[in-house]
Parts: C-alpha cells; structure tokens; sequence
C-alpha cells in the first residue's frame, strides 16, 4: 500500500519566472496564461509518461511474506529512505 505523507509543493515542471526569463518577457500581464500553459504541459507530460515527477514523500508497506525477500517500490527515483 501507498500513502503520500506530504505532497510535493507543485507538480510543475517548471515556474512562470523561468518561462519569462527563457522568453525575454517582462512584466506581468501574461503571468495567468503561462501559468494555465505550464500546468497544462506538465500534466501532459505526467500522463505520457505514467506518473508526476514532483518529490512527495510517501509510505510504502510491503507484505513481506509475500515479497519472497524482494523490495519492490511503486514510486522511483527514490531520494531518500527513513526506515525499513
């Protein structure tokens, strides 16, 4: 079982300030539409590829008397393990 204990702060793939500064935009007025497009792109991506690539942290519980002593883990890169 996978419970996500704290989610990631956002699922972007990236952030309008960085966007405008790739573009040469400056001030605000299109900050809502690169925001829209961002978050859209991002989703995309997520779904082509089956899963988000933000850091949540999660728990994970394996039943280890059906793991025949294999560590099997639903979400990867892993950054960090707690406990086991």
């Amino acid at each position: 079982m996978l419970k996500i204990i704290t989610p990631a702060e956002s699922y972007a793939l990236t952030t309008v300030d960085e966007v405008k500064l790739d573009l040469g935009v400056t001030g605000s007025d299109s900050d809502a539409q690169l925001g829209a497009m961002i978050d859209q792109a991002s989703s995309a991506i997520a779904d082509h590829c089956g899963r988000g690539c933000a850091s949540d942290t999660v728990q994970q519980t394996i039943d280890v008397a059906r793991s025949a002593g294999i560590l099997l883990l639903k979400r990867w890169p892993v950054i960090e393990v707690a406990s086991i």
